[in-house]
């Protein structure tokens, strides 16, 4: 005695809350009608062999609300973090060291010179761009600033940078 294996056929209408119409009574009235036992599709298409489950999608409100969340979340994390300075060291700017397009200015202690300056990147990039234009001569022409360091270093001035 073998059991026969029983292939199902699902149908999958959307649920939706506004609907007060029994989807899945109304799908299987036709089916009873169109096929009686005698039909000889009957055996494959039959209210046992036809399985209904409700899926449950997003409605449109739902996925703007999702998505403006997301975008949300994203823009408050760009904001929020505008320092990675370490703890235990006093940020320079006030805590304001990834802040974008700033104004800076730079005083060369030994003429006592001031370069001015806009960035268009953050504070430490620019920061970790002008210290490898100090140290290395190959990037001395890089900024204006370590131009006119490098110059001083040609003729051993000694300076300071604050």
């Amino acid at each position: 005695m073998s059991k026969q294996k029983i292939n199902i056929i699902w149908f999958n209408p959307t649920c939706d809350r506004n609907v007060k119409t029994n989807v899945g009574k109304e799908f299987l009235t036709p089916v009873k009608k169109s096929f009686p036992p005698e039909h000889k599709l009957h055996k494959i298409l039959n209210q046992y062999t036809i399985k209904i489950s409700i899926t449950c999608m997003p409605n449109v409100r739902s996925i703007i609300e999702a998505d403006n969340k997301k975008k949300l979340r994203k823009a408050i994390m760009e904001t929020e973090r505008k320092c990675s300075c370490p703890k235990n060291i006093e940020c320079s700017l006030n805590k304001q060291c990834l802040s974008k397009t700033i104004i800076y200015q730079a005083t060369v202690e030994c003429e006592n010179n001031q370069e001015m300056g806009l960035m268009a990147t953050d504070f430490k990039s620019q920061l970790v761009s002008y210290k490898a234009s100090f140290k290395s001569s190959a990037k001395r022409n890089a900024i204006e600033l370590s131009k006119y360091i490098w110059q001083l270093k040609y003729k051993n001035t000694d300076y300071s940078i604050k």
